[in-house]
């Protein structure tokens, strides 16, 4: 996910995935370099909805 991308950063945090990583100036977009981020969550991290 890009780094300028602020809303899907917060819907990831907030189901629980957690930013491992940042590849910077990863990404040529509208005529600039920018960060992409990476973002994980493990099989015992997760939490069905009930």
């Amino acid at each position: 996910m890009y780094a300028t991308n602020d809303a899907s950063a917060g819907v990831m945090e907030s189901v629980g995935f957690v930013q491992e990583g940042r590849r910077r100036k990863e990404a040529f977009v509208d005529g600039e370099r920018i960060d992409v981020l990476r973002y994980g969550l493990l099989a015992e991290e997760y939490e069905a909805p009930e």
